[in-house]
């Protein structure tokens, strides 16, 4: 088995999921996926998760997706029981296992921890995460005011492309938005 301080040492992993109930009672468990199509988590057939403080390796052995809803039968897991260990476990990958982007496109992942700027300079936060709405996904901004550090600011920031969202530098870790200060 590989440990944890192996695999950190030689790659970065991303989270592309996470185990939800066990399904039946032959070592079937549902899947929740993090990713933008939901089945593409089946695309990824070898899999990373910390069990019992140790990273180890998954392989799935079947998948279905059915109904949008994704159960997958992983190698030597054969019982309800054993299954039912991997329960709210997240699912990563290593992260040179992703699919190379187009350029201007990123993974969600990548914008994490960016900080972001208004048009005017004004430094709004750090994105802690995005949601999905339907129409348009949505930056969660956090940021510290000056006057009171016992207050985390949230701001909202809807991810439109040139009318909100001006440019992002992935390498300085640098999103600029047309956004006031203030919202």
């Amino acid at each position: 088995m590989i440990t944890r301080r192996n695999i950190a040492h030689t790659c970065k992993l991303v989270t592309l999921g996470k185990f939800g109930a066990t399904y039946g009672v032959r070592g079937w468990i549902k899947v929740f996926s993090l990713t933008e199509k939901k089945r593409s988590i089946l695309e990824y057939r070898h899999w990373i998760i910390e069990h019992k403080s140790n990273l180890r390796f998954l392989e799935i052995e079947q998948s279905v997706y059915r109904n949008k809803l994704i159960t997958v039968k992983i190698k030597d897991i054969d019982d309800r029981e054993t299954a039912n260990e991997l329960t709210n476990t997240k699912i990563s990958i290593k992260s040179d296992e992703i699919k190379k982007l187009k350029s201007g496109e990123f993974y969600w992942n990548q914008i994490i921890n960016c900080v972001v700027f208004n048009i005017e300079g004004h430094r709004l936060g750090k994105v802690k995460n995005l949601i999905e709405t339907g129409s348009n996904d949505v930056l969660v901004v956090e940021s510290i005011p000056e006057d009171d550090t016992s207050v985390i600011k949230q701001r909202l920031i809807p991810f439109i492309e040139d009318s909100v969202i001006k440019n992002i530098d992935l390498l300085k870790r640098l999103i600029d938005v047309d956004w006031d200060v203030n919202l």
